[in-house]
């Protein structure tokens, strides 16, 4: 994955945009955390290390990106936009597997949307 689809998960989870499970919890080096352990809603330990007090990566100073971490909306945009332009990239230099990987993580952003707007209903006969 190029290193700014994977700076931009990471600020995808530390706005809570994202969340902190495979695939997008990739860009840890660490493996994804079981459904056991992390509950929906609830930061792991790749999120809570990212909000940690002790970083020492300077702050965010580009406006979109900023924006994207106020925004859901603006952050999906950014992200879509520029998986899409990795993709091609990757399709046009002949990295067919390559291109196949973002593909994966835009269908993941998309199944996350989707089930972001199903309204919550309570189970028949419960």
């Amino acid at each position: 994955m190029p290193h700014r689809l994977l700076q931009l998960d990471k600020i995808g989870m530390g706005a809570g945009h994202l969340p902190a499970v495979h695939p997008f919890s990739m860009s840890f080096n660490e493996s994804a955390p079981s459904s056991s352990s992390t509950r929906p809603g609830t930061p792991s330990s790749a999120t809570r290390s990212l909000q940690s007090p002790t970083r020492t990566t300077p702050p965010v100073t580009r406006q979109d990106l900023i924006a994207a971490m106020g925004d859901m909306a603006v952050f999906d945009r950014l992200y879509t936009d520029l998986a899409g332009r990795t993709a091609q990239a990757y399709q046009a230099s002949g990295r067919r597997r390559s291109a196949a990987k973002v593909s994966a993580f835009l269908a993941a952003l998309e199944q996350r949307v989707s089930l972001s707007l199903l309204p919550l209903r309570p189970l028949e006969g419960a």
